[in-house]
Order: C-alpha cells, then sequence, then structure tokens
C-alpha cells in the first residue's frame, strides 16, 4: 500500500539543492466551482466545508473533496474516526480534490547505508492557513512533491506525468545525508488570502491521472482511483524531450547508470457527476421608450458551446462537449433571441422591436441558454438606457460640462454626475445638461482637475462612462443650457401659424439663438443666429416635424453653446391623416449579403389607400431607398455586411404630406458569407532541426473565396499570434529552440470582423 502520509504531510518541505523545471508541462485545470457555504456544526452528508463544489480539468473531468469515510477511497484525517464526518471539529487538517502517489523501491548503492526509494505526491489539496480547521480559514492549492535517496554525486533527472525536474547534489549534501532524501522538494502553488480558491488552477498538477480502470462506480458515487491499490495511469499530456511521452510514468536518472522508472501509482478521486451550467454573464441590459412604445437590448456573455455531453461515451470523454453552440434568449419583457457574431466567441447581443410598452417594467430581465441540459438562466436588473453626448472640460475656464439622456421619456428619472472612485455625486443635471467649477469638494476630497472619465447615474437603474474631452478656450464664457417651447400643442392643423420660444441660461446672460426645421429630409436653418428668442412657422404641408434651437453667448464664435428640440411635431392636413403603420420582414435578422428581403408595411386610419416610402439608414444616416409608391412591399437585396435601420412613411394617396406616421425596424444584421473550412500543411515534415525555416500553407473554403489568414504558435506555454491577419497564406518559421510545437491557422472572409470564420491545427510539431 502507498506510504500516504509519509509524502504527503501538510507542513512543507525544504528544498536544500538546486531545481529547474523543464520540458513543456503547463498549468492544466480549467475552471473551479461555486464554493459550497460555510456552516458551523454541520455533518455528512451535507457538511458546510467552505471549499469549491469542485476543480475542472482541461478533459472538463470534475473532481469534487473526496469526503467518503466508509468505502476507503478517500484519505481523511478525522480526530474520532468513530465519530460521523462535521466541521470544523471532525474533518483534519486537509482534504483532497485530488491525490496521486508512486513510490519505487531500490537496493543499498553507492553512498546509501540503506536500501533506497524514490518518492513522487501530486495533488489539489484543501488545508487551512493555520494549524488546523477554522472557520474562515480555507485554503487551496496544488501541490507536487518529490523525495529521493540518492547514492551518487552529481545531476539528477526526475520526470513527472506533469513535469521534468532536474536537480544537482553536491558532495557536501550527499555526505551530510547519506544519500537520505538528498532530494526534498516541494511545490505549493496557489496559497493566496483564505477563501480565495483560484490560485490552484495556476499549478503543475492536471490534467488528473486517472487508473485505466476508472470510473470506479460504488453504490457511494464514481472514483478514478483507490488509493489502496496501485494501477497503471492515463491522463498526462506531459511529452518529456528525448524520452516517450506522454508521461504515465514516475522515472528518475542520475549519475553512474541510476535509472529507475515505474508505472504504478495510487490514485484518489470522487467525480462530481451532476450537470455543470454554463455560465451566463449579463453584460448589459437597458430599455428606451417614449410615446411610441418600448425597446429593449441585452448584451451578454457565455461559453461558446452549451454543457451538453455524452454520457455513452468512455471515459473521460463522456465529460467532453458535444459542441453543440451556445443560444441564448431573454425573457421578462418580451421574449428575444440573441445573435451572435461569431458562436466560438461566446458574446451574444439583441435588441427587441419596438413593443407596447407596459407602463410598469420588471425589476429583472432572465438570460437562458436554451440548449444547456438542464438550461442554463441568470437574471440582472433592467436599467434604462444612458446616452452621454457630451463631456467637455474647459481650462481657461475650469468648467466641467456634461450632456446626457436616459432612454425612458415616459418616466423622467433624475440623472446625477459621479466621478471615477466617488460615492457622493458632484451634482444633478437640469434638462439633460450640468456644469461644474473646478476646484470642486466631493464628500472631503477636493478636485483641482477634472478626471479622464465621467459617470452618469439614473435613479432608474441605468449607468454610462464616458471620456472627457478638452476644449478650446472661449472668448467669452459659453451659456449652459437652453429651453425650448411651442406657444401651442401639437398637432396642429396646416397654414396654421406656430410660435416657437427659447430661453438661454447660464454665461454673461446675453444670447444668440438659432432655429431648425427637420422634415424628415434632415436638418435645414430656418432662422440664423440673432438675438431674437423667438420662431413663427406657419407649415404648408401635413407632416412630423422636429425643431431643434441652438444658443450661444452673444458674440462667441462657438457652433453652439447648448441646443434642445421638440421632436415628432405633428402637422394634419384638412382630411383624416394616416395614424400609423406597421412593417415586417419575411426573414428575420440576420441574414447574409446577396440575400433578397422583403419588407411589408401596413398603413392604418386616415383614407384606408396609401402612399409607402422605404429608408435605409446603413450607419451614416436614412437615405430613400424607394419614393412613395402605392406599392406597400419592398425587396432589398444588400451587398455589404453591417447593421440596417429601416423605415417606412405613410401618407394617403393623393396627400403632399412629407408623412404622416412612420415606423422603424432597428439593428437588422447583415453578415458576411463565412468561410467554411481552412487547411494548413507545412513544406517539411516533422521533426526539424533548429535552424532550419519551414513555410506554413493555408488554403480557405467556402464563403466568398477571399481571405484572410491569421497565424498562431503554441510553444507549450500557450498560442501567441506570430502573424496577424492578411490575404498572405502562408508563414514562414525559423525555429530556435527545441520543443513541440503547435500551429494554429484563422481563417474568414476578406473584409470580415469575426474573430475567425474557422481554424486548423498542425499538433506536436517536433524540433530536434
Amino acid at each position: 500500500m502507498f506510504r500516504w502520509r509519509r509524502l504527503l504531510t501538510l507542513l512543507p518541505a525544504l528544498a536544500t539543492l538546486a531545481v529547474l523545471l523543464t520540458g513543456n508541462s503547463q498549468a492544466a485545470l480549467l475552471d473551479v466551482g461555486p464554493v459550497v457555504p460555510e456552516v458551523v456544526g454541520s455533518s455528512e452528508p451535507n457538511i458546510g466545508h467552505g471549499y469549491p463544489l469542485w476543480y475542472r480539468d482541461t478533459n472538463r473531468v470534475p473532481l469534487q473533496l473526496c469526503l467518503d469515510t466508509a468505502n476507503g477511497m478517500c484519505l481523511l484525517e478525522q480526530p474520532n474516526p468513530l465519530a460521523p464526518l462535521s466541521f470544523p471539529d471532525n474533518i483534519g487538517p486537509e482534504l483532497f480534490y485530488f491525490l496521486g502517489g508512486s513510490i519505487i523501491d531500490y537496493p543499498q548503492l553507492g553512498a546509501l547505508t540503506r536500501a533506497g526509494a524514490a518518492e513522487l505526491g501530486m495533488a489539489i489539496e484543501a488545508a487551512y492557513a493555520g494549524a488546523g480547521a477554522a472557520p474562515g480559514d480555507q485554503i487551496s492549492f496544488a501541490r507536487v512533491r518529490i523525495r529521493i535517496d540518492t547514492p551518487f554525486v552529481g545531476e539528477y533527472l526526475v520526470t513527472t506525468p506533469y513535469g521534468q525536474f532536474t536537480f544537482d547534489v553536491d558532495a557536501a549534501t550527499l555526505a551530510a545525508t547519506e544519500g537520505r532524501r538528498a532530494i526534498n522538494f516541494t511545490s505549493d502553488i496557489g496559497i493566496g488570502e483564505t477563501g480565495v480558491f483560484t490560485g490552484a488552477l495556476a499549478g503543475q498538477v492536471g490534467p488528473f491521472l486517472y487508473c485505466t480502470n476508472a470510473p470506479i462506480v460504488l453504490p457511494e458515487g464514481s472514483y478514478i482511483g483507490n488509493p489502496g491499490i496501485n494501477c497503471p495511469v492515463l491522463g498526462s499530456t506531459f511529452n518529456p524531450p528525448g524520452l516517450p511521452g506522454p508521461a504515465n510514468y514516475f522515472r528518475v536518472q542520475g549519475p553512474n547508470g541510476f535509472d529507475v522508472q515505474t508505472d504504478q501509482f495510487a490514485i484518489s478521486g470522487k467525480l462530481y457527476t451532476d450537470p455543470i451550467a454554463t455560465p451566463i454573464t449579463v453584460d448589459k441590459a437597458t430599455y428606451s421608450r417614449n410615446s411610441l412604445g418600448l425597446q429593449h437590448s441585452t448584451f451578454a456573455t457565455t461559453q461558446a458551446m452549451s454543457n451538453q455531453t455524452n454520457p455513452a461515451l468512455p471515459f473521460p470523454e463522456n465529460f467532453a462537449l458535444t459542441n453543440v453552440p451556445s443560444a441564448l434568449t431573454v425573457s421578462g419583457i418580451s421574449d428575444l433571441a440573441l445573435a451572435t457574431n461569431n458562436p466560438e466567441d461566446g458574446k451574444f447581443f439583441g435588441a427587441s422591436g419596438v413593443v407596447a410598452d407596459p407602463g410598469t417594467l420588471p425589476a429583472n430581465i432572465t438570460v437562458t441558454n436554451t440548449v444547456d441540459i438542464p438550461p442554463t438562466a441568470q437574471q440582472a436588473p433592467l436599467v434604462d438606457e444612458i446616452v452621454i453626448s457630451e463631456a467637455v472640460y474647459n481650462p481657461s475656464t475650469g468648467i466641467l460640462r456634461v450632456a446626457a439622456v436616459s432612454g425612458d421619456s415616459v418616466t423622467i428619472p433624475t440623472l446625477q454626475l459621479f466621478f471615477p472612485g466617488e460615492n457622493l455625486p458632484a451634482g444633478t443635471l437640469a434638462s439633460g445638461q450640468i456644469s461644474v467649477q473646478l476646484p470642486l469638494d466631493i464628500g472631503g476630497k477636493n478636485y483641482v482637475i477634472p478626471p479622464p472619465t465621467v459617470i452618469v447615474n439614473s435613479s432608474l437603474g441605468g449607468s454610462e462612462s464616458a471620456p472627457v474631452q478638452i476644449s478650446m478656450p472661449s472668448p467669452v464664457a459659453p451659456s449652459t443650457g437652453v429651453s425650448l417651447a411651442a406657444t401651442v400643442t401639437s398637432p396642429q392643423a396646416v397654414n396654421s401659424p406656430i410660435t416657437f420660444v427659447a430661453a438661454g441660461a447660464g454665461g454673461t446672460g446675453s444670447y444668440e439663438y438659432r432655429f431648425w426645421l427637420n422634415s424628415g429630409s434632415g436638418y435645414a436653418i430656418a432662422q440664423d443666429y440673432s438675438t431674437a428668442n423667438s420662431w413663427t412657422w406657419t407649415p404648408a404641408v401635413a407632416g412630423a416635424y422636429d425643431i431643434l434651437v441652438d444658443v450661444r453667448t452673444e458674440g462667441s464664435a462657438e457652433l453652439r453653446d447648448a441646443s434642445s428640440a421638440i421632436n415628432f411635431f405633428q402637422i394634419t392636413a384638412t382630411s383624416t391623416p394616416a395614424t400609423g403603420v406597421a412593417v415586417v420582414s419575411d426573414v428575420a435578422s440576420p441574414q447574409t449579403v446577396n440575400a433578397p428581403i422583403t419588407f411589408t408595411a401596413t398603413g392604418s386610419g386616415g383614407s384606408g389607400t396609401y402612399e409607402y416610402r422605404f429608408w435605409i439608414n446603413s450607419g451614416a444616416g436614412f437615405l430613400i431607398a424607394r419614393e412613395y409608391s402605392a406599392d406597400n412591399t419592398f425587396v432589398w437585396t444588400p451587398t455589404t455586411a453591417g447593421n440596417y435601420d429601416i423605415m417606412v412613411d405613410v401618407r394617403n394617396a393623393g396627400s403632399t404630406a412629407l408623412r404622416e406616421a412612420f415606423e422603424k425596424i432597428f439593428f437588422y444584421q447583415i453578415q458576411s458569407a463565412p468561410a467554411t473550412a481552412v487547411s494548413v500543411t507545412p513544406d517539411s515534415a516533422s521533426p526539424q532541426a533548429p535552424g532550419t525555416p519551414i513555410v506554413f500553407t493555408a488554403a480557405g473554403s467556402g464563403g466568398s473565396g477571399n481571405y484572410e489568414y491569421r497565424f498562431w504558435l503554441n510553444s507549450g506555454s500557450g498560442y501567441t499570434i506570430v502573424q496577424n491577419y492578411s490575404t498572405l497564406p502562408t508563414w514562414t518559421w525559423i525555429p530556435s529552440s527545441v520543443g513541440n510545437y503547435d500551429v494554429l491557422v484563422d481563417v474568414r472572409s476578406v473584409g470580415s470582423t469575426a474573430v475567425r470564420d474557422a481554424s486548423n491545427n498542425v499538433f506536436f510539431y517536433q524540433i530536434q
């Protein structure tokens, strides 16, 4: 039976000689599970130990703390083995997620005065920062321990499943120890603050070794080994230079032909077999609403592939994902399917059309990965969208001016300005604007200079930040705001005079005003800058109009100091105008380039006979796609990928109004046809010698036929870009060091912004 206590005592060993880690070993744990809440006085089977529920390796095999006391599959140090396991009084000073050990015995030789042994221990361990079990004192770490009786002076090469170690034993050490544990080395990685358990992920232990007959299924659960029975193992991914690999063995090589090896290990670990949910992060969930209705949008991040596995596969492949891409939906206001640019990046977004305003909004939305088994759901607060349109600091005046608006124009929220790191506001916005004078005291801290960014928080929960811009000095103090009001309310009939009155604020108190009118085709100046604060308009054509006023201090050369607008001021004809229009597409967003899409509009109200006009916004503003006609359908064949808005105007047949009603479809996505595959081949077969030029050639397929390629190289510590995206399909590599390398190539269609459309690898290219 393996001598566990001799090797894996909690007290650290002293490494009294030089050690060098060599080879291509690397951290190989994937992630760590949620922490089991600590419950003082709890006992098995529901013990609240305060450690993570599981650790998972890169084979996606999860191991839980091995706490079974009756079947001998777990190594425990209960103070009272006859009593149930309990926290903290009867749980012991150390527990294990994974434990592996191997011992090689050999006869007396050289400086040894008796038979010798080489001992290897590997563990993912749960322990305590102090001497024993105590609430709030939990830590975890990855351990590798090597103890070797050395018969000779010289260098020893130790090969383990998780890497190679080189030790130099000098004559003084050999004489002082008579070779007994002259090599005595321990590496504990991950010990940090109590309650922080991510450090072990960076250790050398992983993927988990497992006996070749794993899993061992017992009534208490499934195990990767029996610590009382030695076994050959699998699981190592380490390929030692010049030796057989992977290294599912323990070998010690030293001077004078000393060479001992074993493939027998004692293994302990209990599988966690419940489904593990795909993590979901809701990056942003916001809404906007006005008199037309409500629109909501969500950004979310998740694992690219869902948690679906194939339990029928042999161990450990039964824990591998089946590559079913994650699919996210949003519920809470209106159901919404989120889209992604690339299923591999795990980034999702979706925006609803304009839906009916429910009045009382839910506090949260729910994002669900519908293809997880069972589905994974994550709630997030629903808050108003905040847009910061201006954040400008004037060094000559010391004034920081910020303009922002909430997307909720039904329940008008209070907006407050914050500096980063402050809990108290710098001030409250009025009419969407605020100007603060520096120096400024916030909670006892005196701000003489502006922050690089500002934050605007809404009383409805929304928040946004923006960088502070620096303005050129102005010859006169700028005005800080302006209001705009009409002498009559909307709607009004054609040929009725309407007066709009503006009132500036701040600055010197003397202002100039400029009035603009937007009839649907863009703003045009209706009355240029003058000191007159009113403008009278007599509309001749029915439609929906926007009126905007700029203000600046009298004598200023600024284009504007501030502005304000009245949107959707309606002018009606003598006949009853159309009152609404709906527009739908025959296929849902997203679609690919060169795919025809039909938009169908349906007017309502008015005469019942309508004319329709269609617009498209590709990001630079709306342009007419088809002028007014009685045809209520529009077929669009997009040629360029992007996010588009489609708008339709409606008016009664024969009307001369610019529009009587309109509707929009926002964020209709057009995507490039992606490449579907890529091949990559070297001009010289592996292995090759250092200094030899090797040309890797990639060839894409599918998609547009025109491709960009990106090349990566993995020398054992992770992939690094060696040639970024370009149309060049080749990369020449002149390796300088021996080792095993992976070469990866990404492909995407030319002009695509996707992280990748497809990829392929050349694995284990050897440089000898």
